[in-house]
C-alpha cells in the first residue's frame, strides 16, 4: 500500500492549470484529491456507453431520461 501520497485540493488543481503545469489538451480530472488521466475520446469505453444508451432507450422508451453522463428512470 502506498502511504506517501499527497492529495491536492481543487484550488491547487486550478492553479496548476493556470500556470501551465497542466496543459489544456490533456484530458484530466481531479478525483478524491488525485489527478486522473481520462481515456481518449473514441475509446472502447465510449462505444460501450453509446451502445448501452441505445439499448436502454430501445427497451425502456420514454422511461429513460438523460444522457450517458446521467441516466435516470422515469418510473
Amino acid at each position: 500500500m502506498l502511504t506517501n501520497i499527497r492529495l491536492i485540493s481543487v484550488k491547487e488543481y486550478h492553479q496548476m492549470a493556470e500556470t501551465g503545469i497542466l496543459h489544456p489538451e490533456e484530458r484530466l480530472e481531479l478525483i478524491a484529491g488525485q489527478i486522473i488521466r481520462m481515456s481518449a475520446k473514441g475509446t472502447a469505453h465510449e462505444s460501450a456507453i453509446t451502445r448501452t444508451e441505445r439499448l436502454l432507450s430501445q427497451r425502456l422508451g420514454d422511461k429513460v431520461l438523460g444522457s450517458s453522463a446521467l441516466v435516470m428512470l422515469n418510473c
